[in-house]
Formats: structure tokens, sequence, C-alpha cells
């Protein structure tokens, strides 16, 4: 704000402060470590995210998890002919990752980020039968992630990721043969958006 009328053809002098408010805003992390995240998985599990993260000198760790809205077909178990048991499945994935800040401005920052994720499928029974009716499975990750900052506190990102399989039990062998969704639920691209909130 310049407290003067100023006129044409006139030349001022200046003095320029910057002040505390200035300098904080030019540093989106400042002093904020701690955070909580919420987000949408939109493909492979579909369905609500949530996250508690630490991110330190750029460090970052962070512990998700996602529950899946989304489920398979119906599918049939055969046993010398007959029906042996039914199920439809959905999914829920606890994931552990690590992530290192790049930040090519003060509000936004790209972070690679590599991890696990342990995927727990349920499944509901359509014709009953003790076999098939759960799957885990352990999953290691490749991430990249994309953030912008509002300001100190809030914060939006796009995370698109890639999975490997690298747990697998019988159920899971057997059903992501004929089964793409609850393969992808494992093993494959994923994205996820959200927000997240700096304390």
């Amino acid at each position: 704000q310049i407290p003067v009328v100023i006129e044409p053809k006139v030349t001022y002098e200046a003095e320029v402060s910057i002040t505390d408010e200035a300098l904080n805003r030019s540093k989106a992390n400042k002093n904020h470590n701690v955070y909580v995240g919420v987000g949408y998985n939109i493909t492979s599990i579909s369905g609500p995210s949530v996250a508690l993260g630490f991110d330190i000198k750029n460090h970052n760790i962070e512990l998700g998890a996602t529950f899946g809205l989304n489920k398979t077909d119906d599918l049939y178990f055969y046993n010398n002919g007959n029906v042996a048991a039914a199920y439809n499945y959905k999914a829920i994935r606890i994931q552990l990752r690590y992530g290192y800040d790049i930040k090519p401005t003060d509000f936004f920052s790209i972070t690679p980020q590599i991890g696990g994720a342990y995927n727990i499928y349920s499944g509901t029974e359509i014709v009953k039968g003790s076999s098939y009716e759960s799957s885990n499975t352990f999953s290691a990750l490749v991430a990249l992630r994309f953030i912008a900052s509002f300001n100190n506190h809030f914060k939006m990102h796009i995370t698109p990721e890639y999975d490997f399989a690298v747990g697998k039990d019988d159920t899971y062998k057997l059903v992501s043969g004929v089964d793409d969704t609850f393969k992808r639920w494992t093993e494959g691209f994923n994205l996820n958006v959200g927000l997240i909130y700096f304390f």
C-alpha cells in the first residue's frame, strides 16, 4: 500500500519491507510436519481413502487405507461338476509408503514414493461353502504424487501408482486367473486424488 497520492512525471523513493506474514506464505510447509488426508481411489480398489503422515525435511512417511466399494461379479467354484461355493468379493487395502518431496516452487511439489500394501479380500456368500471365503495378498508399489498447496495447511494431490504382487495365497492364485477385477486389486495401475491438511 502506498500512503500518498501518486502524481505523473514525479520520481519517488520507497523503502520496501517484507513482513513475517509474507515470509510464512512463501513457505508452504513451514513448521507443519504432521498431516491427515482424505481422498478417493478412482481405479483398482474404488472407494474412499484416509491417511496419516509425517513430512520432515522433505522426507515423507504415510500410513493409509482404502475401503473398496466396488466388487467382483458373482464367482462360482465347482467340485466334480457341482457348485461347491459362490462368492462376490470386496477389498480393503492398508499401505505404508515413503517419499521424498521435490519442490520446483513453494506451492507445488512432486513426491516419488515407494511402499507396500496389505490387501484384504472378503467374500459375500451366494452359495453356501466353506472354501474361498477370503484372500490376503501383499503388493509393492511405486507412485508419483503431485501436490498443489493452497496455503500453509491445505493441499490437494493427484497420485498415480503401480502395484506389483509380491505375496499371493491360494485363493488369489485361483480367482485372479479368471477375474480381472480381483487381480487388479493387488497388481496394476492405481489412481488416487484427495485433500491433505497439515497441522
